[in-house]
């Protein structure tokens, strides 16, 4: 303690009192304030000091901005003991958000890419288009989903199950769709490809604006779109407020999905396969470093 201060009351006046002269002594202190001095009128006046990348100004202070701030601190979560989860899939048409019955799945361990021995088989969606998948926490492999006139799905889940959970709004599509929205984008699908679709969210677990997306694994025919308004891109810079993107044309096998933010900050990079003619879904959270 200083004077009857914390060491933590200090940073804080240090943050808000921009201008100040500490003298300590045995026992006692003092502190001059000028109160008149700001730090920032706006953000970019705080990202001006690469120190304080996407900071926001708040009342005339820079503080990190709490859309993004746990991206240097994000820790894994420790080992979970196993117990059950049950995982509620919401099956909708993409283009119609119309509910999709009668879906068929199975479970499949994330390293095994045919599914040649699923965990669990035979499942169906019931008449709200809901697939409920029994598993475990810690599960970090995949689902994988048919249904009529759909593309078939791969559905990987990131990060591994944590616990009962609902995924809202699992976008199936007819081919046909699809090559429509690589036209609108100005690409066409590429034969015995695969593509994937995700949602991007942060550190608040929200759906994330500005994230834009990557992989290594691509080539010259590979391209990332972003849904804008709910109609497909490539010219965006990023994903808009629903979060939602992916990359088109990738050969398949296993893959890499990278995403970043506007001021190159990592969010995480995600391995999951794509199958020829198949979508892989999956989310993208702040990924631990």
């Amino acid at each position: 303690m200083l004077g009857g201060f914390s060491v933590a009351m200090w940073a804080s006046f240090c943050r808000v009192g921009v201008l100040a002269l500490v003298v300590v002594s045995t026992g006692s202190c003092s502190l001059l304030v000028d109160a008149d001095r700001q730090q920032c009128n706006v953000d970019m006046d705080c990202r001006a000091d690469p120190a304080n990348a996407g900071a926001v100004c708040v009342e005339g202070v820079c503080q990190p901005n709490p859309t993004w701030a746990c991206l240097s601190s994000v820790m894994a979560p420790p080992p979970a003991e196993p117990r059950p989860a049950r995982i509620t899939m919401q099956l909708r048409d993409l283009v119609t958000e119309q509910v999709l019955v009668g879906a068929t799945a199975r479970v499949c361990r994330k390293l095994d890419y045919d599914c040649a021995q699923p965990m669990a088989s035979g499942l169906v969606g019931d008449s709200n288009g809901d697939l409920v998948v029994e598993t475990t926490v810690g599960f970090d492999g995949y689902v994988e989903v048919k249904a009529r006139d759909r593309m078939a799905g791969i559905y990987f889940f990131y990060p591994p199950v944590t616990g009962d959970r609902v995924i809202p709004n699992v976008p199936l599509i007819r081919e046909i769709d699809l090559m429509q929205f690589a036209g609108l984008a100005g690409k066409g699908l590429v034969d015995m490809r695969g593509h994937v679709m995700l949602g991007a969210y942060d550190c608040l677990g929200r759906a994330a604006e500005g994230v834009s997306l990557w992989s290594d694994d691509g080539d010259a025919q590979t391209t990332p779109f972003y849904s804008v308004g709910k109609v497909p891109s490539i010219t965006a810079p990023g994903t808009d407020a629903s979060g939602r993107g992916g990359i088109i044309n990738l050969k398949a096998g296993p893959v890499s999905v990278t995403g970043r933010i506007g001021d190159g900050r990592l969010v995480g990079t995600i391995g999951l396969f794509v199958r020829p003619r198949s979508i892989t879904y999956t989310a993208m959270f702040p990924a631990p470093r």
